[in-house]
Parts: C-alpha cells; sequence; structure tokens
C-alpha cells in the first residue's frame, strides 16, 4: 500500500491488486469489485475505513483502490511490534472498535 498527499494537504492510501487468471475470470473479477467499491464507498462510519474509489488498469491486470489512509498502520502491524502482549484493556478497547464497524456492515 502506498500513499499520496492531496492538494488540499490530506493523505490518501493507494493498494494495487494485481488480478489472475483467464480473461473471462478477469472481467468477473473487475466486475465484483466495481460492485463492492460502490457498496464500500457509501458506508461513512468511524470505524470503517473510508473508501473513495478505484481505478481499472486493463493492461498491467491491476486494480487500484483508493482509501482512507490510517495513522499507525494496521492492528496487525500495532500488535506485532510490541515487545509484550496487548494487555486486556486494549484488546477490549480494539475489540469494541471492530464490533461497532462490523454492526455497520452488517446492518
Amino acid at each position: 500500500t502506498e500513499s499520496e498527499v492531496l492538494p488540499d494537504g490530506s493523505a490518501i492510501a493507494m493498494k494495487e491488486v494485481n488480478l489472475q487468471g483467464t480473461e473471462s475470470e478477469v472481467v468477473t473479477q473487475m466486475e465484483e469489485a466495481e460492485r463492492e467499491m460502490k457498496l464500500i464507498s457509501s458506508l461513512h462510519h468511524p470505524n470503517i475505513v473510508a473508501y473513495y474509489g478505484m481505478a481499472v488498469d486493463q493492461e498491467s491486470m491491476q486494480i487500484r483502490l483508493f482509501m482512507e489512509k490510517m495513522s499507525g498502520g494496521s492492528l496487525g502491524a500495532l500488535v506485532r511490534s510490541l515487545d509484550t502482549r496487548l494487555d486486556e484493556t486494549a484488546a477490549a478497547h480494539y475489540t469494541a472498535q471492530i464490533v461497532r464497524g462490523l454492526a455497520v456492515l452488517h446492518s
């Protein structure tokens, strides 16, 4: 995942997804990605990463996803960087945030 700074000073992340398979499978993957992006970009919640859009590059067989850049990186990276285990209070805090985001996704 790369990040870019927009003219207004805000940062966005860009993730490249390589498409694989037959021509028909790649077309299906692109269509599914477009449907998913349409749904995800309509969600607005503090516990869900905002997705702004996507670009399909048929020549390189890649999809580029443009999303909110999260400061601090992923929860997995945070946990791996710790010298000790994540304490129960912090784990409960992160779990509550995850559950709130999932509740929105499943509503």
